[in-house]
This record gives C-alpha cells, structure tokens and sequence, in this order.
C-alpha cells in the first residue's frame, strides 16, 4: 500500500516528458554508462518503490550510488525535484527492510556504535587542536569539527581552529560532540537520525551552545536543512568561509600571495543549495595572483562523486566521478582547494590513485600555508 504522502512523489515524477536533458549532466551516469543511473530511469524505480514493487539488485545500487548532487534538478525541463524523491525511495527502501549496501551498513554500524561516520575513538576527537591552544570557554559559539574533519582529515580541524584563532573569533570546542546524523538520513535511517539530531540539540544546550561554525558542507546541510524538516528546529549555523570572508573585509587578517594556480572547487550542496559561492571566492583572491575557474562552477559545477554516502556504497563510480574533476583541474592549476572534506578525501584519492601531479587542499589548510 503507497503511503499518503509518498503520493505526491510519485504524481511529481509522472510530470517527466522523457527530454533526455538529465542524460547529460548526471555525474554518475557519465562516468558509468550504466543507464539505470540516468536520473530519468532513477525516477522510474522510485515509483516501483513506493508502490513497494520488487526491484532489482542493480536497480537498488542505482538509488543508493545517487550523489543527490542536484544538477539533474537543475537542468530538468519539468523542475522535478529528483534529489529529493530519491532520498525519499532511500527512506522507503530503509523501511521495507531492504538491507543496505555492505559500505553503508559499515558506515550506520559505526555510527550508532561510536556516534561518529569514521569510528574514531570519541577520546581522541579533540586531539586535532594544536599545541597548548587556548580558546573561550565561556564562548557560546560552537566550533563544530564533524566527523570526517574532526577524526580523519585532522589538518583541517587543525587548521581552521588556528585561523579563527589569528582572526579573533570567539569560539569553544567540545570533548563530547558526535555526528550530526546526515549520512543516516542519506541512508535513510530517519529515526535513527531523528536521535541523533534531538541528543545533539540536548548536548548543545545542556553546554550553553547558541551556534554552531563548521568546516563540513555536509553538517551544515544538515543543520540548515535537515533539522529544520525532519524534527521542527535546528541551531543557528555559520560556514568557515562565511566568517574568513568578512574577516579579510575587515582587515582583521591578512595572507601572503602565492604564486601558484590555485582552482576552486564548488561542494555541490554548499553551492547549487546554499548559494555559498562568493565567500570562497574572496577568500582565495586575497591569497593568490592566479586564482582560476573550471570551466563548468558555480551552478554547473561537477559533483566530487562523494557526497549522500555514494562513495561509501559505490567506491569505484565515486573515484571516476573525482578523476574527471581532477583532470580538468591539472589543465589548468597547481592546487585544488574547495570548502568540503568530502571533496577533499574523494579528490585526493583520485589524484592519488591515478598519479596526477596537482595538490588537494581545503581552504584552511591552503590559507594555513600563507599566514602573515
């Protein structure tokens, strides 16, 4: 039996004419040639799932290996808003007891066990703050590692604590913070993520914390859109970029200027959802002479290929989605910075795994290297 509110889904995908234009943009489907990954086909098993159809295998890895990057609602002639109906076939597959992909189950498992995506050591998160590093405890600003950043690629933590530092930010860490529950909803897993979002909300206030700053473009999808959507509240939330942007405005600090060919990448969700393009952007021209563009960014940027927890289910279509975007950066840069840790674990491991000679940073820590 189709729930109520599955309904409206399926009456959005019946307005797809077929245009074929979604073919052309969807990142995974050109990097496959697997025509069930064509947004288009994508829609059509969503229908099979929520009319609770058997489906297939290939057709189940198809939902799942979805980067829900939103070019396909972009581009699409009928405005149908497909990232969306497919993270609902997740939710719907989730509870007809599908079993997840071996990553993603992986990928709960360690977060309802060690309530973060990496399995990190929650005694170790605060291990990324430099040497005798002194903040505000009294602070009711909330700096937000994330998981990823936070236990994984520490340097970013590092380094974005050290630049709020030097601009004068007012801010305080937390030895107790735990993942923000985006990769459940992405798997689908609302109630489990519906936990994770109320505890996190209890943990910020039982520690007077009134807003968040986060280096992680997926936590703050999650603070600005998931929270507000799925539970009825959030907490105010402020990207890096945002607060290194207006501090470069008010001379509050300064970069020496590289040399180098520096490239941006635009993180999907922080761009085409969050319309965050400027920031990024003012940041890096106050730090290098050559500052240059893909020729697909902004809007039409490519996705990295890892974002919704498609990497962790679809490895091998993740690193081919990365290494065209690499390769169009090592045409035309030295260094690829972007505003996401995703981007920059997926990015790098292509570059490093198909030997391409160009540098992958996240902003800080490129900013990090040029400090006055």
């Amino acid at each position: 039996m189709v729930l109520n509110y599955m309904n409206k889904y399926i009456e959005e995908i019946e307005k797809c004419i077929e245009c074929k234009i979604c073919d052309d943009v969807c990142p995974t489907y050109l990097a496959t040639n697997n025509e069930l990954e064509i947004p288009r086909n994508r829609l059509k098993i969503a229908v099979k799932i929520f009319n609770e159809e058997k489906i297939s295998d290939a057709e189940y890895k198809s939902i799942y290996s979805c980067t829900k990057c939103e070019m396909c609602d972009l581009n699409c002639s009928s405005e149908i808003s497909i990232s969306k109906i497919i993270g609902k076939a997740r939710e719907s597959l989730f509870s007809q007891g599908y079993e997840l992909l071996p990553g993603h189950k992986n990928l709960r498992d360690g977060i309802l066990k060690r309530k973060n995506s990496t399995k990190g050591d929650p005694k170790h998160l605060l291990d990324y703050l430099p040497d005798n590093f002194e903040y505000d405890k009294d602070s009711t600003t909330l700096y937000y590692a994330g998981c990823l950043s936070g236990y994984f690629l520490k340097s970013i933590s590092t380094t974005s604590v050290r630049i709020l530092n030097k601009i004068g930010t007012s801010f305080k860490v937390m030895k107790d913070e735990i993942c923000c529950g985006s990769p459940l909803v992405d798997l689908g897993d609302i109630e489990s993520a519906k936990r994770f979002f109320k505890e996190n909300l209890e943990i910020f206030e039982k520690n007077n914390v009134k807003e968040l700053i986060v280096s992680c473009s997926g936590c703050y999808r999650s603070f600005v859109e998931f929270y507000p959507e799925i539970i009825g509240k959030t907490i105010p939330i402020t990207h890096i970029v945002d607060i290194i942007a207006d501090a470069i405005k008010q001379n509050k600090i300064q970069f020496k200027k590289t040399d180098k060919k520096v490239i941006y990448h635009d993180p999907c969700h922080l761009g085409r959802e969050f319309q965050i393009y400027d920031s990024p952007r003012q940041i890096l021209e106050a730090a290098t002479k050559n500052l240059v563009e893909f020729e697909k960014h902004h809007d039409d940027a490519t996705c990295c290929g890892a974002d919704s927890t498609a990497r962790a289910g679809s490895k091998d279509m993740a690193v081919k989605v990365a290494l065209k975007r690499v390769d169009k950066a090592v045409e035309k840069a030295d260094i690829l910075v972007t505003a996401c840790p995703f981007c920059v674990f997926n990015l790098n491991y292509a570059r490093r795994k198909n030997d391409r000679n160009i540098k992958v940073q996240y902003i800080t820590e490129f900013l990090n290297d040029l400090l006055d």
